[in-house]
């Protein structure tokens, strides 16, 4: 059984606790608990392998949408990984987007203490691109 003060949910909660204060930068988290050489895949499968990879994945969409807030939900622990739900409330900055909350799971895979992948899992969008209510 998994208690809050084993290593792999105590680095779980901290991911929520970050995520929950408010901070859009992860370097700090990525600094002390994820491996430098981890891989992350989109919903749509894209991987990006290597911090620099994924903090220039990172820019890129920042720079494209406005982001209102995060809220981060977990953490659901295993003896080799966490997963956290996420409901990230944006818009694109082009209009592109409309302004709606996408919810999603991140799943996060840990060895030696270190995350080395993650993985996010998002709800099937709309056909049309709104935010559901068409």
């Amino acid at each position: 059984m998994i208690t809050v003060n084993d290593p792999i949910a105590k680095l779980a909660q901290e991911v929520v606790d970050h995520v929950n204060a408010g901070s859009l930068d992860d370097g700090p988290l990525w600094d002390k608990h994820w491996h430098p050489e981890f891989v992350s895949v989109e919903g749509d499968g894209s991987e990006f392998k290597g911090r620099s990879a994924v903090e220039a994945k990172c820019k890129g969409w920042y720079e494209a949408m406005t982001v209102h807030s995060v809220k981060a939900h977990g953490p659901y622990v295993t003896p080799n990984g966490f997963c956290v739900r996420y409901e990230v409330d944006f818009e694109a900055k082009d209009g592109s987007i409309p302004r709606m909350t996408m919810d999603e799971i991140g799943v996060y895979t840990v060895e030696d203490g270190k995350v080395v992948r993650e993985a996010f899992f998002g709800r099937p969008m709309p056909a049309c691109g709104c935010s559901g209510d068409c």
